[in-house]
């Protein structure tokens, strides 16, 4: 095999005229090096492969043409008489059309490998014609994968071609927002929104799930790609469980800039993108400058994504959203680290022996945000396949990945509490990794409270990793065991670590208070007081054990501040002060 490397500046402006033909004979290899540019203003006879990060320009006067059957790297087009492919072409990384039509002739094809994949970038005006075969590389494990495909609205994805790719253990999934009902694991046609894709077709701007066994990782479909604007209806089905999630594709053949695109689109559509993550089993999710998992503002290309809408309306993709910034990782990522003092920190848990984690990002003020959700700042969780997940929990409810609440006030005035949500946590040992992306306002202390053992910890670069066990006492897997406290007053945590009978969920939401006994009692006698000192209810647990957990339930379910009297064995000991939301 032949191999010819050109890095020398002198052949920076190779030019050969319109009649002369520049040939790559079968089997040789032409590498290109950075900075350098071939500049070929005849036809082109390729049957080898032209690589490297440089670039080939067509940049003729007269009509180009591409025969031979190889290919090339980085391809720019730049002749306004334009061009045609006479014989089959890859295109590894980039093809540049920035002036001229391109004919494909049906001989165009966009490589994707597990190292990379080739794009269309930024064009404008008519730059293309014919069809394109668009290559996806998804792998060969069974893990869950979101693929779009950049096809004309008229392109219909085929279930027969594509089960081509999957016959072997791939199965795929579409999903429909007016049926989802927020109904998991049913048998219906569809579960929670997602039906599986047995049969007929689906329009290429639909975003398709693929799961499955040991296929051919590589999967390739031909047509007309997308050129121009591309405007993306929005489904939003009024008093559906989960209205307005849409499940859409990336429209083109190249990254996109999710930045872009949101700042040119209508209010009803909320800032965040979620895409499922193979590589941790988990949703991530980008806002307003903040990663969760491997998902940045780029949506890279091939890729399905689903974005939340508050009414019906569309979202328009424009040429100029396409970007040849790549994400850190592909997800078939990056959490910037911020200097400034933007009060923002990322709490991660992960059950020993287990690779991945799950994230979440606390910030607070910079932006006009609230308590509440909101679209431009904030990110749902959208929970997790398998392994443990975490969750901030909203006043009302709502369960956020990335959460921006409003801003702080000074240290002196900022006491609030913020819940986190846990959930699928089995017996075992635990960390909450923590980190300060950037400094608190004011130099807030931000604590981590564990409600079920009583202990805090303050978040710091000294002090990054909490480390805690599940047992099998239900309570220590509970939803609501951990919180984020502004500076706690840890004297006082000291101190009710020191009680001999702890209240674990503490503030209550349910019908009753939670106990945890540190020592023995034959006979524990309980008495729950108003704050007005009027004895609501009594009782007497027997036979208590050491370090055993005790349920009292309540016959009230009024919010308000209540006292827990308690005397173990004749003796009387510390009350505890219960609140009930």
């Amino acid at each position: 095999m032949n191999k010819i490397i050109i890095s020398i500046a002198l052949l920076l402006g190779i030019c050969l005229n319109s009649k002369a033909q520049f040939y790559v004979t079968n089997g040789e290899t032409i590498t290109i090096n950075n900075f350098v540019e071939l500049s070929i203003k005849g036809s082109v006879v390729n049957n080898g492969s032209i690589e490297g990060t440089g670039q080939v320009t067509l940049n003729g006067s007269a009509h180009q043409s591409i025969a031979g059957d190889g290919k090339i790297a980085k391809l720019t087009l730049a002749n306004s008489t334009g061009f045609t492919l006479n014989a089959p072409l890859i295109i590894s990384d980039t093809l540049t059309p920035t002036n001229g039509t391109l004919v494909t002739n049906g001989f165009l094809t966009l490589q994707s490998t597990a190292n990379g994949t080739g794009a269309i970038t930024q064009g404008s005006g008519n730059y293309l014609t014919g069809n394109v075969s668009v290559q996806r590389y998804i792998g060969n494990t069974p893990r869950w994968r979101m693929v779009g495909f950049p096809f004309t609205s008229g392109t219909n994805i085929s279930e027969s071609d594509l089960s081509t790719f999957y016959t072997s253990g791939y199965n795929a999934y579409t999903y429909d927002e007016t049926k989802d009902d927020g109904s998991y694991g049913n048998t219906g046609a569809a579960n929670a929104g997602w039906t599986k894709f047995s049969g007929g077709t689906i329009s290429s701007s639909k975003a398709i799930l693929l799961i499955g066994g040991n296929v051919t990782p590589v999967i390739n479909f031909t047509g007309t790609v997308n050129t121009g604007t591309q405007s993306i209806p929005l489904s939003y089905t009024p008093g559906n469980a989960h209205n307005g999630w849409n499940f859409i594709a990336n429209p083109y053949p190249a990254h996109i800039n999710w930045s872009t695109i949101i700042a040119n689109n209508p209010s009803q559509l909320d800032n965040a993108i979620y895409r499922f993550d193979p590589g941790t089993n988990a949703y991530c999710a980008y806002v307003n400058g903040l990663s969760i998992g491997n998902q940045s503002n780029i949506i890279e290309n091939g890729g399905g994504f689903f974005v939340h809408s508050t009414g019906a309306t569309s979202i328009a993709i424009q040429e100029s959203d396409k970007t040849t910034n790549t994400p850190l990782a592909s997800l078939f990522g990056f959490s910037p680290v911020l200097q400034e003092n933007k009060s923002i920190i990322k709490l991660s848990l992960l059950k020993q022996g287990e690779t991945n984690g799950d994230d979440v990002i606390l910030r607070w003020g910079v932006d006009p945000a609230t308590d509440k959700f909101d679209g431009a700042y904030d990110a749902y969780d959208l929970g997790r396949v398998s392994g443990a997940d975490l969750s901030v929990t909203g006043s009302d409810g709502t369960l956020y990945s990335i959460f921006h609440g409003s801003a702080l006030q000074i240290k002196s005035k900022e006491q609030r509490e913020i819940a986190l949500g846990t959930k699928n946590m089995t017996e075992g040992n635990y960390t909450i990794n923590s980190s300060l992306l950037s400094a608190m306002f004011d130099n807030n202390e931000v604590f981590l409270k564990d409600h079920y053992t009583g202990q805090s910890s303050l978040i710091s670069p000294d002090n990054s990793a909490y480390s805690f066990f599940v047992n099998s006492d239900v309570n220590s897997a509970s939803s609501n065991r951990f919180s984020i406290a502004f500076n706690y007053n840890v004297a006082e945590n000291t101190a009710k670590i020191a009680l001999p009978v702890l209240l674990l969920n503490n503030p209550s939401t349910g019908n009753g208070f939670t106990l945890f006994s540190k020592n023995a009692y034959n006979r524990l006698q309980w008495q729950i007081v108003d704050d007005n000192g009027r004895l609501l209810q009594s009782g007497t647990l027997n036979n208590v054990m050491k370090e055993s957990t005790h349920q009292i339930n309540t016959v009230t379910n009024t919010q308000g501040v209540y006292f827990i009297k308690l005397i173990g064995d004749g003796n009387l000991l510390p009350a505890l002060k219960a609140l009930k939301n």
